[in-house]
């Protein structure tokens, strides 16, 4: 045993003692508060390191239980006439605690080990013949949703550990080929056994994104090929847009990033492909991914590539590097014929890049090389701050736009990053413009939320966070019962009144609203966002509450745009 490891093997009694005791939930908050004071990563990087090892052990330890069992007992939905007799699968408890560790080892970085897990899960699972007319049928259904999700986001995180390490043809390590040829089969053993009870096969999002992963890997350099694309032009006269390049576009875009988890929620493929039919029906015609989304690019190329006006959807889709690379030219055209393979296109119409580490400087050569591709029509920022975003513009770099955070609780766009874009013309895509949720009629009148209880997501409890910088609970509700006198005024909701409020700076081009894909959806909602502007009087009485808050210290402690992700 090393002196490292004897050390861990002692804790001061009196911690010990809080850590044996203290609920889990407040261990949780503790332990995030901690993260997020990191400044260099240490502790981040030791935290990784020891759940990494115990999950490894556990792994070991421990073999999958049965996750499914069979019962021949079943509850009519309201919507039936009567109640099935056919035997239904029934998830078991331990189907929930595989999930939280298949969560678990994607979050500490064992993307494969997770593949593992999850090949046990869709063979134990089969082909089901679910009867969506029981409680139990639309249970099941839904679980099976998420773990096609959980699928979704475990190959994501495969394909980042592939291309950090550069692994070709040939080239990822027999082990780690293995889990997935081994999934591979498993899925399609589960879509015959689908086909031949001629139900549905519950996997797609998770067979499909499989299947492009293994070609991508296979031909890093493919390039896709599916028609010109296509200018813009909106459908409904209420809704505005704004000049983008080449491209009118409208001023809300439809955020995609809840399908890189389904901690937002899932739906099968299906469902999702109706949902964006409604969105475009209903003018919301701009989309926003990435390469990190899930299959946000991928569910986005069908639907776009099936839809009888495709000249009629516009695609902001990112290019996201977060570990250390080398700049190479192969290495950025690579990048953006992934795109293209996802998106199924032979053009980008909008390209963002983020870049996390500032102290390597090879950034301004990648966007360099990306806006010498002729691929891409037009080439954007995400989360840069203004320094660096000065920066690329003196290197020659032409950009259009910064997707930065920006609301009524985090102004700091405000500050530096205004001038700089009313100076260069460049427009914000902003997004967290509603707190993830937030700021609606949801959260008047309620109390503070345990970050980690029911319902609360990633993203909540992120702004949750971001709210207690800028200001108490009670200011926060203030704020609200402001919005909602507001809404009153406008025949608006909340969110509506916290949207315009940050479209009606000059500097900004769009806000994005993110969208649960066939879990819920609000068109209705956003389309009221168009058509008014705040009067002197609404403003005044926001900015009432807002100088309350520490809006301004929020720019020195939090730092300029994009400085949260780069603690």
């Amino acid at each position: 045993m090393n002196a490292s490891a004897a050390r861990v093997a002692h804790v001061n009694l009196m911690t010990d003692t809080v850590i044996a005791n203290l609920n889990p939930d407040g261990l949780r908050v503790i332990l995030r508060s901690m993260l997020a004071a990191d400044e260099n990563g240490q502790f981040s990087h030791r935290l990784q390191h020891h759940v990494q090892k115990y999950l490894r052990h556990d792994l070991q330890r421990t073999s999958v239980p049965a996750l499914f069992s069979v019962t021949d007992e079943s509850t009519s939905t309201a919507s039936a006439s009567s109640s099935s007799t056919q035997p239904t699968l029934v998830p078991t408890p331990e189907l929930a605690k595989l999930r939280r560790r298949i969560c678990s080892l994607l979050g500490s970085g064992l993307a494969f080990e997770s593949l593992q897990l999850l090949a046990e899960v869709v063979r134990q699972s089969g082909a089901t013949e679910l009867n969506d007319r029981t409680v139990e049928g639309e249970r099941l259904a839904e679980v099976l949703a998420a773990v096609d999700g959980d699928l979704v986001q475990a190959l994501t995180a495969m394909q980042k550990v592939v291309i950090a390490n550069n692994w070709g043809k040939g080239e990822i390590p027999p082990a780690r080929l293995q889990v997935l040829l081994s999934l591979r089969t498993d899925l399609a053993d589960c879509r015959e056994q689908s086909e031949g009870l001629r139900v549905e096969f519950r996997f797609e999002r998770g067979s499909t994104m499989l299947e492009i992963l293994t070609m991508s890997a296979s031909n890093p350099a493919i390039e896709a090929s599916a028609g010109p694309t296509p200018s813009l032009h909106g459908n409904e006269s209420a809704i505005e847009h704004f000049q983008l390049g080449l491209f009118i576009v409208p001023r809300l875009f439809i955020g995609l990033w809840q399908l890189s988890s389904p901690a937002w929620g899932s739906a099968s493929k299906s469902t999702m492909l109706s949902q964006f039919q409604k969105h475009v029906d209903s003018g919301f015609t701009a989309f926003d991914m990435a390469d990190h989304y899930g299959d946000a690019e991928i569910v986005f190329g069908e639907f776009r590539s099936s839809y009888s006006g495709p000249k009629s959807i516009f695609c902001a889709t990112k290019y996201c590097v977060f570990e250390h690379i080398t700049v190479t030219p192969e290495g950025m055209r690579d990048a953006v014929s992934q795109r293209l393979a996802n998106i199924k296109s032979d053009k980008i119409d909008l390209l963002q890049f983020h870049w996390h580490d500032y102290n390597d400087t090879q950034y301004v050569r990648a966007l360099q090389l990306l806006q010498n591709d002729e691929r891409v029509t037009v080439l954007g920022l995400c989360n840069f701050d203004t320094k660096r975003m000065e920066e690329v513009l003196s290197a020659g770099v032409k950009i259009a736009t910064n997707q930065v955070q920006f609301s009524l609780i985090d102004v700091r766009p405000t500050c530096a990053m205004a001038e700089a874009c009313e100076k260069h013309n460049i427009k914000l895509l902003t997004y967290g413009t509603l707190c993830g949720g937030f700021l609606s009629e949801k959260w008047l009148g309620k109390d503070e939320p345990d970050p980690f209880g029911a319902g609360m997501t990633p993203s909540l409890r992120k702004y949750l966070e971001m709210i207690n910088i800028w200001g108490p609970w009670p200011l926060f509700q203030t704020l609200l019962k402001t919005l909602s006198t507001i809404g009153r005024k406008h025949n608006v909701s909340v969110s509506a009144v916290a949207i315009r409020w940050v479209l009606d700076f000059s500097y900004v081009g769009a806000v994005l609203v993110g969208a649960r894909m066939g879990v819920s959806e609000h068109t209705e909602d956003n389309l009221a966002v168009y058509g008014w502007q705040l009067d002197a009087e609404d403003k005044k009485m926001l900015e009432e509450v807002l100088s309350q808050s520490r809006r301004e210290e929020m720019f020195r402690d939090v730092g300029d745009c994009g400085a949260e992700y780069r603690r």
